[in-house]
């Protein structure tokens, strides 16, 4: 599978911050801020953190994903989802803001 970059900026918007998604339904909750800012999940998890969220759809507290983040993330292999994962890591970090 091949994953752009606005297979995520589509919702976690241009910066990855996350925030209101724009083209989802009003009861959708925000999207996640992949950024290393300090309010983020993603800051506290390893790369098999991720890697396990994206497989299973559920965070590394058992909580599940959204239905609306897609499922097809974690059909991709280990080498795209690490891969992913090293490309997260260099988006600097940004605040979250209303879109």
């Amino acid at each position: 599978m091949e994953v752009s970059c606005t297979s995520c900026t589509g919702c976690h918007g241009p910066n990855y911050s996350g925030g209101k998604i724009a083209a989802g339904p009003p009861d959708w909750p925000h999207a996640a801020n992949l950024t290393p800012d300090p309010a983020g999940h993603l800051v506290k998890w390893t790369e098999a953190e991720f890697i396990n969220t994206l497989r299973t759809a559920k965070r590394p507290d058992g909580t599940e994903l959204h239905a609306a983040m897609p499922r097809a993330f974690g059909q991709m292999t280990d080498m795209e989802l690490k891969a992913l994962w090293l490309f997260i890591k260099t988006v600097p970090a940004a605040v979250t803001e209303s879109r």
